[in-house]
């Protein structure tokens, strides 16, 4: 339901497009508090350097068409972390554990009322668990 929202046009004029993707973060942010400001800044960032509806469009697409991406994933030979949002309306949890469990010795880090966002909240979670996913290399 919130991906076919996704699917509908985006304005042109920067104002509208801006306001448009912001509505539509806050669609996704799961349980965080939503911070607007941040997303419009973002967004008008986004616009500015590179207004590219078509890429939505694509990306969306590719979330959406069902495929298994087993084959490419299993012989992943590096330390590897999958980091999932509990409240993720794209890409249900139960994705995430298959692609950790599907990683040899790779990590599955979910994150509690996490969206398909990165809120100010996690970060530092986050940033600790890409950290020490890195001192696992050579």
């Amino acid at each position: 339901e919130i991906l076919m929202q996704f699917f509908a046009p985006v304005p042109s004029e920067r104002k509208a497009y801006i306001d448009e993707i912001v509505k539509r973060d806050n669609l996704i942010n799961g349980a965080f508090a939503y911070d607007e400001n941040q997303s419009r800044d973002y967004r008008s960032n986004e616009y500015d350097r590179s207004y590219y509806p078509d890429g939505i469009v694509r990306q969306l697409a590719a979330m959406a068409i069902p495929g298994n991406i087993k084959p490419y994933i299993t012989s992943i030979a590096i330390p590897t972390i999958v980091i999932h949002g509990s409240e993720d309306p794209f890409n249900l949890i139960e994705a995430g554990k298959d692609i950790a469990t599907s990683i040899p010795g790779a990590e599955l880090l979910i994150l509690d009322g996490m969206g398909h966002s990165l809120p100010r909240e996690v970060l530092p979670r986050i940033i600790n668990a890409l950290v020490r996913n890195s001192k696992k290399s050579n």
